[in-house]
């Protein structure tokens, strides 16, 4: 923004330009990441990664949170590139992304850790996929994980003032004490129903419906892990791979909780994890829908998803007004706070 606000002058629109060319590059990333499935899937799918009426606020703010989500989409489609081609090229990439994403927002220092934990397991996993040996040599991973060490070492460097400031300022008072599912998933749910009077009902169908696809990840590859079917793995490396980081980035924030006493992440805090959470549930479905004795049904939920949260955001969603900071909508406040 500062950037922006250099080269073009201090205007509501430049300085919420950032925000708006990230939203172009979220919604060409959500299309990338479904390019190789069956055409008509794309669409519901797309819906379900886009329409939010709690994400899109932020992507027409002069803020970091639009920014942060379109960087850490950006890195898990290279992730899976990396994945799919094992060229370390697209996970430089994604480590790129993500260290953007964190310089947007500190938040998706979660995803940060997450992704470097995920990139070590994925070594062992894709040997494992292969059937090929696996010999731990501190060599060969010290020169695996170079980018990882570069990124930790220029976040740390860039972060430690900072991070530092916030600490003897004492600014890490916001978010949750109650617990992951309480405040960071609760939260998240509340606000993407974005403050809608549709009941305690409603709520706890979406909570269901989180356990849900959280149980049916676990069993399907428990399942396949107890029968030793390799080619289930193989075939459905993506899913895998998007719900290790889904996963490990949730338990890293609880860690922090439990073992240091930082706060959850709630609300805008948490946004990250929406992305996280529907790439691994559209993965999902398109896994499900390989069962031929399921795939109907499948494909009725993906539609009849897709068209209750396009209702929703058609009707709710407010180009105007902003479910976190009502003064946004103040002309010039931006300008002189910036």
């Amino acid at each position: 923004m500062k950037f922006f606000g250099n080269c073009f002058g201090n205007s509501e629109i430049i300085l919420r330009l950032p925000n708006i060319l990230a939203h172009i590059g979220y919604i060409i990333f959500s299309i990338l990441l479904f390019r190789r499935l069956n055409g008509w899937l794309i669409l519901p799918l797309f819906v379900l990664l886009n329409f939010n009426p709690y994400l899109l606020d932020f992507f027409s703010l002069a803020r970091g949170n639009g920014l942060s989500c379109f960087f850490l989409l950006g890195s898990i489609f290279f992730f899976m590139e990396y994945a799919l081609s094992s060229q370390k090229k697209y996970y430089s990439f994604s480590v790129l992304f993500a260290s953007m994403g964190v310089l947007s927002h500190f938040s998706l220092l979660y995803y940060f850790l997450a992704l470097v934990v995920v990139f070590n397991l994925w070594l062992f996993i894709g040997k494992s996929i292969t059937q090929e040996p696996f010999k731990f040599n501190m060599r060969q991973w010290i020169r695996k994980n170079d980018i990882n060490i570069i990124g930790i070492i220029l976040l740390t460097a860039i972060l430690y003032v900072p991070i530092k400031k916030i600490v003897m300022a004492n600014q890490l008072f916001y978010g949750g004490d109650r617990g992951f599912w309480i405040d960071t998933v609760g939260s998240l749910i509340r606000t993407s129903l974005y403050g809608c009077r549709y009941g305690l009902f409603i709520e706890n169908i979406v909570k269901v419906f989180v356990l849900l696809s959280i149980f049916v990840n676990l069993f399907l590859f428990g399942y396949f892990l107890i029968r030793k079917e390799r080619n289930f793995f193989q075939a459905n490396r993506l899913l895998l791979l998007c719900f290790l980081l889904l996963i490990f980035a949730a338990v890293i924030n609880m860690a922090q909780f439990y073992l240091i006493g930082t706060k959850l992440l709630i609300r805008r805090y948490g946004l990250l994890f929406f992305p996280l959470f529907m790439v691994n549930f559209c993965f999902l479905m398109v896994t499900l829908a390989q069962v031929k004795r399921v795939r109907f049904f499948v494909y009725a939920t993906i539609c009849l998803l897709a068209s209750f949260v396009t209702l929703h955001t058609l009707s709710f969603f407010s180009p105007v007004n902003f479910l976190d900071w009502d003064y946004e909508t103040i002309r010039n406040d931006i300008n002189n706070t910036v």
